[in-house]
């Protein structure tokens, strides 16, 4: 992380002054696939506390300069990179979204149709329709309420609830607990009388499945991201399989495509090889390790492009940066495999 970080403040100080093209011709690597969650020029409270989203006009200039480098792939053409070994005779990139947030279909999917990019969106089948929210975004929600409603720090059953925790502050706790501890995020909202299901109600912060018809309609492809956003390294390989098993069940029940795809939330790191045995029919499965070579023929590596203190163009030249690192010690592929 430290690198990463260290990459960043790099390209964005010489960044200009590195050719993104000189840097596929350093390492060889012509296909990028950047992802995001969400794009947003409002005050999202679900996602504030967690990180910055980008602005349309910093998305805009991220698709900008990833057009002028690279160019656009549908999904039919990332088949055939898979089919080709993951090589490529020219730059191009395929863009895609996580968890299926309403602001795919507000905001993202309009710009990217005028500008003739292709997409695909990554579901998780708990929250579509809002029928549930991401326990992380119910973290996020009542940090802004200990922000809001200072008396909820007096509260004396809230003062007992941080007892039972390791931090001191409700909003420290909140940021740290795991998929495993998601029961606490619920406990403490009922504690301060926050009620998640009239925020879903209100704000309505997923897609409908009416919308994830219209945008398939328009030639987006939608792809499985879990049940309800674990982190697949802490859950039994039999968990993994189920929440996989039905984000991609929903899919083929209520989407009319082709090819079958899923995203890990969070991240493959340990995951082992015999989740991706199991699921060696489907199509396309891509992590989140930035730019990483992977032994797995359908098993693909994404880049994160959600750091609003840096541009795209600046993430996409430290990954470079860093793979040509990693290049030097010989760690510049993906080795999550057992």
């Amino acid at each position: 992380m430290l690198i990463r970080k260290t990459l960043l403040s790099a390209a964005s100080l010489c960044g200009g002054g590195i050719s993104v093209r000189l840097l596929i011709k350093m390492t060889g690597q012509k296909v990028i696939f950047p992802f995001y969650h969400v794009v947003s020029d409002a005050y999202l409270s679900h996602i504030h506390h967690l990180y910055r989203p980008k602005t349309t006009f910093q998305f805009i200039k991220d698709l900008d300069f990833i057009l002028k480098n690279y160019n656009p792939m549908d999904i039919k053409d990332v088949i055939l990179y898979r089919d080709a070994g993951h090589k490529s005779s020219k730059p191009s990139f395929f863009l895609s979204f996580d968890d299926g947030l309403k602001e795919f279909y507000e905001i993202i999917a309009p710009i990217l149709l005028k500008k003739g990019i292709p997409a695909a969106c990554f579901l998780n089948a708990a929250f579509i329709d809002n029928k549930d929210l991401f326990y992380r975004y119910k973290a996020s929600l009542l940090c802004e309420n200990f922000l809001k409603q200072n008396k909820d720090y007096d509260n004396p059953k809230v003062k007992e609830w941080v007892k039972n925790h390791k931090y001191k502050s409700p909003e420290k706790i909140l940021l740290s607990l795991p998929y495993q501890k998601k029961e606490d995020i619920d406990a403490l909202a009922l504690l301060v009388g926050f009620d998640f299901k009239s925020y879903l109600a209100v704000e309505k912060p997923y897609m409908t499945s009416e919308q994830i018809s219209k945008l398939s309609s328009q030639g987006f492809s939608f792809g499985g991201h879990s049940i309800d956003h674990p982190m697949y390294g802490s859950i039994s390989l039999s968990e993994q399989i189920r929440q996989t098993a039905l984000s991609l069940d929903w899919l083929k029940d209520n989407i009319d495509q082709k090819y079958r795809m899923f995203a890990f939330p969070f991240t493959d790191f340990g995951v082992k090889s015999s989740f991706y045995k199991h699921f060696e029919e489907v199509d396309l499965i891509f992590g989140t390790a930035g730019l990483k070579q992977t032994a797995v023929k359908n098993h693909l590596q994404r880049i994160a492009m959600e750091s609003a203190d840096f541009s795209g163009e600046n993430i996409i030249k430290a990954e470079y940066l860093h793979y040509v690192l990693k290049s030097m010690v010989g760690k510049n592929s993906f080795s999550g495999y057992d």
